[in-house]
């Protein structure tokens, strides 16, 4: 950021105004963080809710971690599960053949969260 390097990047929540500190509470759960502009879908699971989203990315909180509930006790399943169809190469040749060329070259994907909630599930 702003050409310097941090090896560890931290927020310090309680230094946020009271909107974006309801906002990063919100995100504090776990999740799965999309690239949203790329050649093929790349996505990573935060397993524990630590980290935030930043620009560009996509937040994508299955239904058991919503609110940090985990009422049925399959979170890690949902997370795992969401996590296999998000990174398959399936998901990214159906993604490239609704939205090929949609970002910045002919070749990157542009994706948004209702093209992923669009993904169909195997």
């Amino acid at each position: 950021f702003a050409k310097q390097r941090f090896a560890a990047p931290r927020v310090a929540l309680d230094r946020l105004e009271p909107k974006l500190q309801r906002w990063a509470a919100q995100r504090l759960a776990p999740k799965i963080l999309v690239a949203n502009q790329t050649r093929v879908i790349e996505a990573v699971i935060d397993r524990t809710g630590e980290w935030l989203p930043s620009v560009p990315t996509i937040t994508c909180i299955p239904r058991a971690h919503a609110g940090n509930d985990d009422h049925d006790g399959d979170g890690a399943k949902d997370l795992d599960g969401v996590f296999a169809v998000l990174a398959s190469p399936a998901a990214s040749e159906w993604v490239r053949h609704h939205a090929a060329g949609s970002g910045l070259s002919a070749t990157s994907l542009r994706l948004s969260p209702a093209l992923l909630a669009a993904i169909p599930l195997p």
